[in-house]
């Protein structure tokens, strides 16, 4: 039974900009990275999501770097992003670890 191949997204994290990054840049690699798996390869979407709010890019950072499974709850509701990166508890002081 043949093994399926893995399927990747190459995604630039601003909009396309003919005089900025875009994911032409990165041909080379989408074409490499072709060689073993499924690419798909886009520039992201301007104003998706409330990316250019900078408290929900905060969120979205944090949530994929120190807690990945708040990063899958907000691929599954992206709409809660907004309300997360507002609530007050986030930036309120939090106790020192002992």
């Amino acid at each position: 039974m043949a093994r399926a191949r893995p399927r990747l997204l190459l995604q630039t994290s601003i909009a396309f900009a003919a005089d900025d990054w875009n994911i032409g840049r990165f041909s080379l690699l989408s074409a490499e990275l072709s060689r073993w798996a499924d690419v798909v390869a886009r520039n992201r979407e301007a104003g998706v999501g409330g990316e250019d709010d900078p408290d929900v890019a905060e969120v979205v950072w944090i949530a994929c770097t120190a807690a990945p499974y708040l990063a899958s709850l907000a691929v599954r509701d992206p709409a809660r992003l907004p309300a997360a990166a507002k609530d007050p508890f986030l930036r309120r002081e939090k106790p020192r670890e002992r």
